[in-house]
């Protein structure tokens, strides 16, 4: 098959390689290195022949099949698709945007502001999934939308919450709780409810998404809801530990109520083993939000600590100013018997050299800035 696209590419059509392209991606084919390259050399040729369902189709392709594409081609991409963002429909917009997040484009300010006019205007149309992939590709780029935008999103969230599936509330949760938009309080007690009722169709991925969305809100989680995603999260965690969502999941319930405390310290006892076998696997972020909240519960374990400081350490030059201190102050707060013979004075050091590093930086950015 792969031989016969190869010889017949040269006189293919946009319809035609736009539909090849949209099988592979819909079947995550393997597809070799040598022909995606030829297929985006014919692409970027005639992407002027192409309208926009045959965009929207080649970019979420390319977006599933996890391909490099390279910014030439992506800015080319951006230039056609804005000067013809009338003529797409609310689910091509949102696909090509989220295509262009997921291929670690960002798109310029020009075609953003485009997007939302084009996008709000057509807001009747969009699905769920479109308007979840919108959050959370303006999520991602840290891009506060327009507020006349949001209010549209969340109107038809708000009328058509029953069509949503668990993983577009999830990621409606998550997307909001990184834009730091507040949920209107009547619809937050929707989502709420939303959950209550369908906790036992979440995947602990969405369960995860979900409860640190809420935690994200000012609006207080309800008992009974609280309760559903953590009995939930349980389910799947007996099922299938994963350390990654569960470290969403324990600091979530750790920063909330005293309910939700408690839930996260019986967590943590309960999957104390699975934890040990798969710490070292934690990335750098999570081994952080690990360690503070297994300080703040409380049920800090001297193997996981030495385990999560060694990481920590080994990644330390990846940490912010922030995220440094609320791991300072969780070492600190550790109890002698737990730090054990661990050399915690030399780690709090790098920790404070690491801080003052960061600092200088910024300052020495600041006055780049002043003088020009």
């Amino acid at each position: 098959h792969y031989y016969m696209v190869w010889k017949d590419l040269a006189g293919m059509n946009m319809q035609c390689l736009a539909n090849i392209m949209w099988s592979y991606g819909r079947l995550r084919l393997d597809v070799p290195n040598d022909l995606h390259a030829e297929l985006m050399d014919h692409f970027r040729l005639h992407i002027s022949e192409c309208n926009s369902q045959n965009i929207s189709n080649i970019m979420v392709s390319c977006a599933r099949l996890g391909k490099a594409v390279d910014g030439d081609l992506l800015s080319r991409v951006e230039q056609v698709s804005s000067r013809s963002m009338a003529k797409f429909s609310s689910q091509g917009m949102s696909n090509v945007l989220w295509s262009f997040i997921k291929l670690n484009h960002r798109p310029s300010q020009d075609y953003l502001v485009s997007f939302q006019k084009h996008f709000g205007a057509s807001i009747h149309k969009a699905s769920p999934q479109n308007i979840a992939n919108v959050v959370w590709s303006f999520a991602q780029i840290r891009y506060t939308p327009y507020e006349s935008l949001m209010q549209s999103l969340f109107d038809k969230v708000d009328s058509k919450l029953d069509t949503f599936s668990e993983q577009d509330v999830a990621t409606l949760l998550w997307g909001c709780g990184k834009l730091k938009y507040r949920i209107p309080t009547a619809l937050a007690y929707k989502f709420q409810t939303f959950c209550l009722a369908r906790q036992r169709k979440f995947s602990l991925h969405d369960i995860s998404l979900s409860l640190w969305g809420f935690t994200q809100q000012p609006t207080e989680i309800r008992p009974e809801v609280l309760q559903a995603m953590y009995e939930a999260s349980m389910r799947h965690l007996d099922r299938n530990f994963h350390a990654e969502a569960f470290v969403h999941v324990v600091w979530s319930l750790s920063v909330r109520s005293t309910g939700g405390l408690n839930r996260g310290a019986v967590l943590a006892e309960r999957y104390e083993g699975d934890l040990l076998e798969t710490v070292q696997s934690l990335s750098g972020y999570d081994s952080s939000k690990l360690l503070c909240s297994l300080s703040f519960l409380g049920c800090m374990k001297p193997e996981i600590c030495s385990s999560l400081m060694r990481t920590i350490e080994s990644r330390i030059h990846t940490y912010d100013v922030q995220q440094l201190q609320s791991i300072l102050n969780a070492v600190e707060a550790l109890d002698p018997d737990v730090l054990g013979e661990l050399d915690c004075f030399a780690f709090n050091m790098k920790l404070n050299e690491a801080i003052k590093s960061r600092y200088a930086s910024s300052s020495q950015q600041q006055q780049k800035k002043q003088k020009h």
